[in-house]
């Protein structure tokens, strides 16, 4: 049975304007990951001329100095190439020292940037040793699993894999069913869950690594989403919306999304948040499993980040801006969260530094990169990879902030 947590403290509110733009030149910029200390970031900088290829992959501290372009897009006359890298965690190595990336091979005809194959690798983290993956042609993610000895391969046609990090030795996991989704590798342990519709919405279920023990954990007449594995990999968090009921037009405007947590076995279900016309989503544990984080759009205001603890107390907004703040990402310190932000014609990465207590006031700064608008680069039929997606979608958003 689901235990709904009723909070009785009060939402706090912390007002989070004060921005440290530190960019040198203006670009759109989304999309942060954290190294594994906690000391860096990767993140998509889109320069300021309307091409795809000016996508670069740049690195920075996490205070936001000594930024470094790592792996910049090239433009080979109507030819061009694209490095980028999934939003699936564990894209870093656990010593910190490699990520893997994505390289897209495309071609631009007229207005149009049509990207023609995609494959992943690993490189240093200063942009230097790239090779890529053998046989990733048709991942659609790639992640570090196994203390960084294997890396765990999702396709597009959702087989799951096994390779080595030079990319020998790959090995078929299991075949996913055509409506699974979202497959996330237990850390420190040998589970997978995911997302399927096999029984009719979209519910969360786990597995055994090579396939075996399939088991359904939530079975809500909803949608369960946006899952993430604490850190220990004993329990789960996720977003949850019920069905949608076009038929009936109150209903439909009073939906919410909210997030609920779970043990890894589908027992001891507790929903955190309330549903009252807001849509949480985009949950992420705190390192130490106390806190979690996600996106909050109330009805009528843009997308927040809040905190709350993971018992059910003491939500707290942390943004409470005319941005739109979204993708919220957790420093393995947990003293700093990451998240990609916009205002006006602008995007940024942006990062809040939180007190030490989390008490009335986490908020003491933000720092941020400034952007600049891009044109719409329009998607073509047959794309692939992550990278791209991502890519267009930082393209898209820039334009229908700039049309509207």
């Amino acid at each position: 049975m689901l235990a709904i947590f009723i909070m009785f403290a009060t939402v706090v509110q912390v007002n989070a304007d004060v921005v440290l733009e530190i960019a040198d030149e203006p670009q759109s910029n989304g999309f942060p990951q954290w190294s594994p200390d906690g000391e860096r970031i990767i993140y998509y900088a889109l320069a300021g001329e309307n091409n795809i290829w000016n996508t670069n992959i740049k690195i920075m501290d996490s205070n936001g100095k000594n930024q470094s372009e790592i792996a910049p897009g090239k433009h080979l006359g109507p030819f061009f190439i694209v490095f980028g890298f999934s939003q699936d965690k564990n894209i870093w190595s656990p010593d910190g020292n490699k990520i893997i990336y994505s390289s897209t091979f495309g071609l631009n005809i007229g207005s149009k940037s049509i990207p023609l194959r995609t494959n992943f690798g690993i490189m240093n983290i200063d942009g230097t040793g790239k090779q890529k993956l053998k046989g990733t042609s048709s991942a659609e993610s790639c992640k570090w699993v196994q203390n960084g000895t294997k890396i765990f391969m999702v396709d597009r046609s959702n087989k799951l894999w096994l390779i080595n990090p030079d990319g020998t030795n790959k090995v078929l996991l299991t075949q996913g069913e055509k409506n699974d989704s979202q497959f996330l590798w237990q850390p420190r342990g040998n589970k997978i869950i995911y997302i399927s519709k096999k029984a009719g919405n979209s519910d969360i279920w786990i597995m055994n690594s090579n396939g075996s023990e399939k088991k359904q954990l939530t079975f809500t007449n909803g949608n369960e989403n946006n899952m993430d594995w604490s850190f220990d990999g004993s329990q789960i968090v996720y977003s949850y919306r019920d069905s949608v009921d076009k038929t009936n037009y109150e209903n439909y405007l009073n939906l919410s999304e909210t997030i609920r947590i779970m043990d890894s076995n589908g027992k001891n279900k507790k929903q955190l948040t309330t549903a009252n016309r807001n849509w949480d989503t985009h949950p992420q544990w705190s390192p130490d499993g106390t806190k979690i984080t996600f996106q909050r759009m109330d009805v009528g205001t843009p997308y927040n980040i809040a905190l709350i603890n993971s018992d059910g107390s003491n939500l707290t907004i942390l943004t409470e801006n005319k941005t739109s703040d979204i993708l919220p990402q957790w420093s393995p310190k947990e003293d700093k969260i990451a998240f990609t932000s916009s205002k006006d014609e602008n995007m940024f990465v942006s990062v809040i530094t939180l007190d030490d207590e989390w008490k009335s006031a986490p908020a003491k700064d933000v720092v941020s990169v400034p952007t600049a608008s891009q044109e719409k680069v329009e998607k073509a039929s047959g794309f692939t990879g992550v990278l791209v997606a991502i890519t267009f979608s930082i393209a898209f958003v820039l334009q229908k902030k700039k049309t509207n």
